[in-house]
């Protein structure tokens, strides 16, 4: 997959200069920079201002920017115990120190008597920095989220070799189909003819490189809404939504004989296919993958490389 870098300025502050897992110098580094800020923010005012001096304005303000200096340090907390990428990590740090830093003048500012500028703008520069690095800290956060998700998604719905649906994405989408009221389901089950053969012959990696193969060429030709799966190993499926069984064995046929005249990684191949439409009152996917796979017996038991047809009331045809 070909990334583009977004076209404005700021667009290397969202780009990841390295990948893996988070150092562990890094991380402590960080904390580290952060807590002698804090200690030295502390410190020097400890020891240059006195003491309550300016009047206790209000109880409940002292509370309340406490409050949000704990709830930093909380914040602070959960990034130490999550395992960001480098950048990501380093910009929520950064912007974290700088934000505590601007919480802790709030909070001594209640307390004690400093610069105006420095309880005012210092401090209001200090937390615009620190929100402004945490705002791209969370949104490099977002993208890496995004893209886990997205392959989390893929791995739940497709089937890794191929790239086609897998077994549990196809039964999903035809259990939605053949629920009352839906569009109705025919379903295409195919095998590869001999094809423990050419992973005997010509090894697992030629297999696998003809299953992309065989994917490519009956996938090439299906009709619109059609949906072509691996079932697992040498099987594969196609859901036809909304057709009836004889739609289904032209199809078949048609990638049936696209196939038979197409090559692959192990030369020319077959497959044998069976065909089933939904019944009155079916519901349930398993019972229409069995009778295909009925078919579909009956296509191997026939010589192979052909298409039967299995009707709802258990009509089979060759």
């Amino acid at each position: 997959m070909i990334c583009q870098r977004p076209l404005f300025p700021i667009s290397p502050l969202f780009d990841e200069p390295r990948r893996g897992a988070l150092p562990r110098t890094l991380r402590w580094t960080l904390l580290g920079l952060v807590s002698l800020g804090q200690l030295a923010t502390l410190a020097w005012y400890l020891y240059t201002l006195p003491l309550l001096g300016k009047p206790f304005p209000s109880p409940l303000s002292a509370l309340a920017e406490s409050g949000i200096y704990l709830m930093g340090m909380m914040l602070l907390k959960a990034v130490q115990q999550l395992n960001f990428l480098p950048y990501t990590y380093s910009l929520l740090m950064v912007g974290l120190g700088f934000s505590l830093e601007a919480s802790l003048i709030d909070v001594l500012d209640e307390v004690l008597a400093m610069p105006f500028w420095l309880s005012t703008a210092g401090a209001s520069w200090l937390r615009m920095l620190g929100l402004f690095l945490l705002a791209l800290g969370l949104l490099r956060l977002a993208r890496q989220l995004r893209g886990q998700m997205n392959r989390l998604h893929e791995l739940a719905t497709l089937d890794e070799l191929t790239g086609l649906s897998n077994r549990r994405h196809l039964q999903t989408l035809a259990q939605r189909w053949l629920q009352p009221g839906g569009r109705g389901l025919t379903l295409v089950m195919f095998d590869i003819d001999y094809f423990k053969q050419v992973n005997d012959r010509f090894g697992h990696s030629v297999g696998d490189r003809t299953l992309q193969d065989v994917a490519r060429l009956v996938g090439a030709g299906l009709p619109p809404g059609a949906v072509l799966g691996r079932l697992g190993g040498e099987e594969f499926a196609i859901l036809l939504p909304g057709r009836d069984a004889d739609w289904g064995r032209q199809v078949a046929e048609a990638r049936r004989l696209a196939l038979a005249a197409g090559t692959t990684a192990a030369g020319s191949v077959t497959a044998s296919f069976g065909v089933a439409s939904q019944g009155p009152g079916e519901t349930a996917f398993d019972a229409l993958l069995h009778r295909a796979d009925e078919a579909l017996y009956d296509a191997k038991s026939a010589g192979r490389n052909c298409v039967c047809v299995v009707e709802p009331l258990s009509l089979r045809s060759c």
